[in-house]
């Protein structure tokens, strides 16, 4: 018995330990998610409907983690079935989402790619119509793209027309170029260089929902084992 009662207070433990874990990484991501919109509606990149819902997605998901990890803390140290069981649902239908979500984009990488190209566009067209604080935001976000991935426009630099702006062009001696002439300009698009990029780190991508899946089943069976020796206790 009194092994039983040690076996019970380590899983105890290891449960309120794995929803702490769960409550930052839930706090994590609420704080991308928002971080995300804020960039995007800043320098006016937000716009479609699926890359927005995306980020929006990321905050709800965060919220939904936030309250898996106070039903299991809670469950943990009050030995609640209700919360405890609570729990356990919760996190295997966040399993099945994430699933779901991972072989959703891997199904649709194209559609992907047509979103970035659709809100790069998009930028541009803001860009050359914009004048004032927006239009400076949105200069500032493609340039930072731009320069970040040493890309220029979306497809490529003829989405600029004839004004090819200065972060097309790699840096002179750690500074910004004073011209952009055609032979110095960055050939792939910003919109295609960053879904390969994207496509590149798929493995990592596959590797980071393998390690979460992992920590969710072991936060379902240390549920399952609380809930177990409270129901058989009643």
């Amino acid at each position: 018995e009194m092994v039983l009662d040690c076996g019970l207070k380590c899983i105890k433990i290891l449960t309120f330990i794995f929803n702490v874990i769960f409550l930052i990484f839930g706090i994590v991501i609420i704080s991308v998610g928002g971080a995300a919109m804020y960039i995007l509606n800043k320098y006016g990149l937000s716009g479609d409907k699926l890359f927005d819902s995306f980020f929006i997605g990321l905050i709800v998901l965060g919220c939904i983690i936030l309250v898996i990890a106070f039903c299991g803390c809670c469950g943990a140290i009050k030995m609640s079935k209700c919360l405890l069981m609570t729990f356990c649902i919760l996190l295997g239908v966040m399993m099945i989402v994430l699933f779901a979500l991972a072989i959703y984009a891997f199904l649709n990488q194209q559609k992907v790619k047509d979103v970035i190209v659709g809100v790069m566009d998009s930028a541009i067209v803001a860009y050359k119509k914009g004048n004032g604080t927006a239009h400076e935001n949105v200069r500032k976000g493609l340039a930072l793209m731009q320069r970040t991935f040493n890309c220029c426009g979306s497809s490529n630099f003829t989405d600029w027309g004839s004004d090819i702006p200065l972060s097309c062009c790699p840096k002179v001696n750690d500074k910004e170029p004073t011209t952009c002439p055609r032979a110095n300009v960055f050939t792939e698009g910003c919109a295609m260089k960053f879904a390969s990029t994207l496509q590149g780190n798929l493995v990592i991508c596959g590797a980071i929902v393998l390690v979460t899946s992992f920590i969710i089943i072991m936060g379902i069976i240390f549920g399952a084992c609380l809930f177990r020796h409270q129901t058989t206790d009643a």
